[in-house]
């Protein structure tokens, strides 16, 4: 899967921690926000991960 470059690090990272392959991490991102740093949902979750505030904190 195709995604911004400027996050390439950052989801190499992320899957390296969970033990995802990046195309798991990219495509969960890719369906919750379409890579759009300032998205917010309705109940919410922000960012392109869409975490809760929460969540983040763990």
């Amino acid at each position: 899967m195709k995604f911004p470059e400027q996050y390439r690090k950052a989801v190499e990272k992320s899957a390296d921690t969970a033990g995802l392959p990046i195309g798991i991490i990219a495509a969960q991102i890719n369906q919750e926000s379409g890579w759009g740093p300032k998205a917010v949902s309705p109940v919410g979750a922000r960012g392109i991960a869409q975490f809760m505030p929460g969540t983040w904190e763990e």
